[in-house]
């Protein structure tokens, strides 16, 4: 007996639950219009409000109404991949829902690159930067990657200060823990979507999928420091599972897409620094 009679719900949804855990940048923005989208191409209108004028009170001297106007954004889920798998007859429900829980794990993960990617990829959209100088990067070691956080604390002074994050690289972590601003303990533990410590007045996340112009050497490192569900928006849908039967085989063909669209929506409150690894003198 094949799987395609209990596939296609049971992957899609396993598959979301699975990507929810170990996302990191999707974990972070604004997820609220996930579940919205059906198809490549969607979109959702997200609706953003002005800040409340606080204004000065003398008694008797009357009161100015802010009108208040939202601003409507589109959110479009442009992004698509997909997954095309062929999978042999097991025979036991148990083996079956076993394999397919691995199988969604494992798509999962590939999704989250994907995502991931996008998102980090979108740091050119921050409103705040930080550079050692101009346009020049931070030559980063651990004896100055303490003024990397000040200068990016400085750049966010007006964005407040509950839900603050930062995603870096694994390069950029050994800097702060040689520097000793994160501790290394023998219980530090990594959860699923990369959150590792709270520090510094933020929360700090491990990506290797951070955007960098060279990857292997990590020149032009590109380390967002953002607001939760604030500074970024994302959405994702399963759009399409499909099963078939292989006619010369005793198999099934799965194959599914994930669809998913991100952006910064407030660019005021998401600063980029620009870091260079460098080797410790």
């Amino acid at each position: 007996m094949g799987l395609a009679n209990f596939t296609k719900t049971y992957i899609a949804s396993t598959i979301i639950m699975a990507l929810k855990k170990v996302l990191v940048a999707g974990s972070v923005a604004n997820q609220e219009y996930t579940g919205q989208i059906t198809d490549i191409n969607g979109e959702v209108d997200i609706i953003q409000l002005p800040n409340v004028t606080i204004s000065g009170y003398t008694k008797g001297s009357g009161l100015n109404a802010q009108t208040i106007n939202d601003a409507v954004t589109k959110l479009k889920a442009d992004q698509a991949y997909y997954f095309d798998i062929k999978l042999y007859d097991v025979e036991g429900n148990d083996l079956k829902q076993r394999i397919m829980t691995a199988l969604s794990d494992n798509a999962a993960y590939g999704f989250r690159d994907t995502s991931d990617q996008y998102l980090l990829g979108l740091y050119a959209q921050a409103g705040l930067t930080s550079y050692y100088t101009g346009t020049t990067p931070w030559d980063v070691t651990s004896l100055n990657v303490e003024d990397v956080l000040l200068d990016v604390k400085e750049q966010m002074a007006r964005v407040p200060q509950a839900g603050r994050y930062a995603i870096i690289p694994e390069w950029f972590h050994g800097k702060l823990l040689t520097a000793g601003i994160l501790a290394k303990t023998s219980n530090d533990n990594l959860f699923d979507n990369g959150l590792i410590t709270r520090a510094y007045g933020f929360d700090w996340y491990l990506s290797e999928n951070v955007s960098a112009s060279n990857t292997s050497t990590w020149d032009q490192t590109r380390i967002l420091f953002g607001q939760k569900g604030v500074s970024m928006a994302y959405c994702d849908a399963i759009v399409k599972t499909e099963t078939a039967r292989v006619e010369a085989d005793f198999a099934d063909l799965i194959k599914g897409i994930h669809v998913f669209g991100g952006k910064v929506t407030r660019p005021d409150t998401l600063c980029c620094a620009y870091c260079d690894k460098t080797a410790e003198s």
